[in-house]
């Protein structure tokens, strides 16, 4: 079986493995939208699963693939990284699985279209002590500057337990800067960037929330995209995929480099522009000016007349009205 061009990965904390363990609520939801969405590759955080688990979930749900990091010690009942795979969309003869931190940290690289593979690193970062999220970001980083057999992530996703910019909180307060600087060092090494921020680059939202309270939240999970492949990625969305848990689900859709190739399509003027004072008033100031310009020709030249006049006026609206539509 050969990987479907366009993939779609999700990731999701799901606060371990709930009332039933494997057999529970939890894993037959896990499935259910695995299989209703679509889902190529789900990255799992707070998984607290061991292989041989793991392994019981694969008899159960033939379709899926499970590759299991757990904490050491803790393996089930604290942090733990896990893939799953969707064996009817994603070819599994070729995959390569790496642990790079046991319990944090593990990588997925799989043949994805043509020639080209796609790799995918799961984070869990510490949730509780500054330093202890620092030595975590920091020994990453070292990890993939000693080890040149460490493919560079083309997605790096999951729970960092920290925000970038204060506006990723409910309370707008800035997270500790060496941490902040110690992930972005990762992510200038992979050459990443935040995907949902492509998207959206203004707009508040979370994917944490502390125990229902509304008013305690922050976008803890987030998704790197490398720079290079911005243009393959589709949608990249944050909603409640119906799985227990204090985090929502992450989910991105991802194009194959080698899919032909579709154009952005012409642009056509929102409607609602239509209702915007600003925008009709503007037209009008532009179509005022232009009328002039017409009404004072003395004498047409191909360099000056009412065509081009005209024609000036339509790329001056549109200019502006797509300035408004950003």
């Amino acid at each position: 079986r050969k990987t479907k061009p366009l993939i779609k990965i999700a990731s999701q904390n799901m606060r371990g493995k709930g009332k039933g363990g494997i057999t529970g609520e939890k894993w037959q939801d896990i499935h259910l939208r695995i299989k209703e969405d679509k889902i190529g590759i789900l990255l799992l955080q707070e998984a607290h699963l061991t292989e041989e688990e793991a392994a019981q979930i694969e008899g159960n749900y033939r379709r899926l693939r499970i590759l299991t990091s757990p904490t050491p010690g803790k393996e089930t009942s604290a942090g733990g990284v896990a893939c799953v795979v969707n064996t009817e969309l994603i070819a599994v003869a070729d995959m390569e699985h790496r642990v790079i931190v046991p319990g944090r940290a593990a990588s997925i690289s799989i043949p994805w279209h043509g020639e080209r593979r796609f790799t995918i690193l799961n984070i869990y970062a510490p949730a509780g002590d500054n330093n202890e999220k620092l030595e975590f970001f920091q020994n990453l980083n070292e990890a993939y500057a000693q080890d040149k057999t460490l493919k560079k992530p083309d997605y790096m996703v999951g729970d960092f337990n920290v925000v970038e910019k204060g506006e990723d909180r409910s309370s707008g307060g800035d997270d500790d800067p060496e941490v902040v600087d110690a992930l972005w060092e990762l992510k200038l090494r992979f050459g990443l960037q935040d995907a949902y921020r492509v998207n959206y680059p203004d707009t508040r939202n979370y994917t944490w929330r502390a125990g229902g309270d509304d008013t305690v939240w922050a976008r803890l999970d987030r998704g790197y995209i490398a720079t290079s492949l911005i243009p393959y990625m589709k949608t990249i969305e944050i909603h409640n995929a119906g799985i227990t848990s204090d985090h929502l689900m992450l989910t991105m859709d991802i194009e194959g480099r080698d899919a032909p190739y579709q154009g952005p399509g012409r642009w056509a003027m929102p409607l609602d522009l239509l209702d915007n004072i600003k925008i009709t008033r503007l037209v009008e100031t532009l179509g005022r000016k232009a009328t002039s310009e017409i009404e004072n020709i003395e004498q047409r030249t191909e360099e000056h007349n009412a065509q081009i006049i005209l024609n000036k006026f339509k790329i001056e609206v549109k200019s502006k009205m797509r300035e408004y539509d950003k």
